[in-house]
């Protein structure tokens, strides 16, 4: 599958196949798919995630993400219960890591 500016590929279950086609258009179109319209604050989890995984080389496991946000925002932005106010469609693992052209973590599908 294509996104509709036929510059990346999806796999089936709409995560991109190659993480270094990934762009903010890519992100919009995928986030879009998922019932996300970006906002200040989603960009802000979306590139921490990312930046996580170029010096990890890996997913964020969900509660290092917190104790990132924690550091990063506060202490009010900072649990599983924002990420999922932000990211309704699966939280961390399913939505940010998708939206931020990551790999599906531990090989879930979806």
């Amino acid at each position: 599958m294509t996104t509709p500016t036929n510059k990346a590929f999806l796999d089936s279950s709409g995560w991109l196949e190659n993480r270094d086609e990934w762009n903010e258009d890519i992100a919009i179109e995928i986030a879009k798919s998922v019932d996300v319209v970006l906002t200040k604050e989603h960009w802000t989890l979306v590139y921490i995630a990312r930046s996580y995984y170029e010096e990890h080389h890996t997913c964020c496991p969900s509660r290092a993400f917190s104790r990132i946000l924690r550091k990063r925002i506060d202490k009010e932005h900072c649990d599983q219960k924002y990420i999922y106010q932000l990211f309704p469609a699966g939280g961390l693992v399913h939505c940010v890591n998708k939206i931020a052209g990551l790999p599906c973590p531990c090989g879930r599908v979806g």
